[in-house]
């Protein structure tokens, strides 16, 4: 079942002032797809700052050894040339201030901390070494399980021309009646100048009675939306299968993807979450939002 209305928004918080954006970099094709999301996102939104956080590993410091001093300047260095590329990029298509800063902490660990700060986290698709995928997990999803933020995950063939095309996705769950991402997604469609398409999904063997009650509540929350934010465009479906299969197939030719971070199911949540599975598969930048 699809239809179709009008709905806007500005993004929806209870903040007032322009959002704060932490980006996690490094010298990945996925980080700079990063760098590139949030100039976009500066060129069509007002940002109080953007934060460019970078972990570089460090040498001693301290040992009166030259070797190791040169070795620590090199390494200081090649991390200030990085971050001062990238931030010069922002800051040629934006005037938003660019703030950059350096750490020799772990990647996960620092942006967690910075995380705090922020209104809105962006880092590449994975941007974790092979030893940290095996044992912790990539940076990008410790972040998407914890941070007290939306965290977009940008994958590294996104490129700025997918900007205000075609919609932004958002999954609706009968399970969790959070409010947060459509509202999210209302904002990035806003920002974005697209529309959205809200799906839910439901079991394959779903009878009709159990379809036509799915239906009717996606109606219902779509229709409060639309009702609350009458001039961005909404498209509702329903469709039969896991919601995270749907949505890969989706981000294809998605202008962003939202889904909700659920705590709900204790401390194997996150790994059995929608956004856990989408995270590494998504073709568009993915949103993921806290519900609790």
């Amino acid at each position: 079942m699809t239809s179709t209305a009008r709905a806007t928004s500005a993004r929806v918080t209870d903040v007032e002032e322009s959002p704060r954006i932490l980006v996690g970099v490094d010298d990945s094709a996925e980080s700079r797809a990063a760098v590139t999301y949030v100039t976009e996102l500066a060129q069509h939104t007002p940002i109080t700052e953007i934060v460019l956080a970078h972990a570089y590993e460090g040498w001693p410091t301290g040992t009166h050894d030259p070797t190791v001093d040169r070795l620590h300047a090199e390494a200081v260095e090649r991390a200030r040339g990085l971050v001062d590329d990238l931030a010069g990029r922002i800051r040629a298509a934006t005037t938003v201030p660019v703030r950059t800063v350096l750490s020799t902490a772990r990647p996960a660990r620092m942006l967690g901390v910075m995380s705090d700060e922020a209104d809105l986290v962006v880092v590449g698709q994975d941007t974790a070494g092979l030893i940290e995928r095996m044992t912790l997990g990539s940076i990008a999803a410790r972040l998407a399980s914890s941070a007290h933020c939306p965290v977009v995950v940008v994958p590294a063939p996104w490129h700025a021309r997918q900007f205000g095309r075609p919609p932004v996705v958002v999954a609706v769950s009968g399970d969790d009646t959070s409010p947060a991402p459509l509202a999210e997604a209302i904002a990035e469609a806003r920002r974005s100048r697209t529309g959205v398409l809200a799906l839910h999904a439901i079991p394959y063997f779903a009878d009709a009675d159990e379809v036509a009650e799915h239906e009717s509540d996606l109606d219902t929350i779509v229709t409060t939306a639309r009702q609350a934010h009458p001039d961005v465009e909404i498209t509702s479906l329903v469709v039969r299968g896991a919601p995270e299969e749907h949505l890969v197939r989706l981000s294809i030719n998605a202008c962003a993807t939202v889904v909700g971070r659920t705590h709900q199911g204790g401390p194997t949540a996150w790994t059995r979450s929608v956004a856990h599975a989408v995270m590494k598969r998504t073709h568009c930048p993915l949103i993921i939002v806290p519900t609790a």
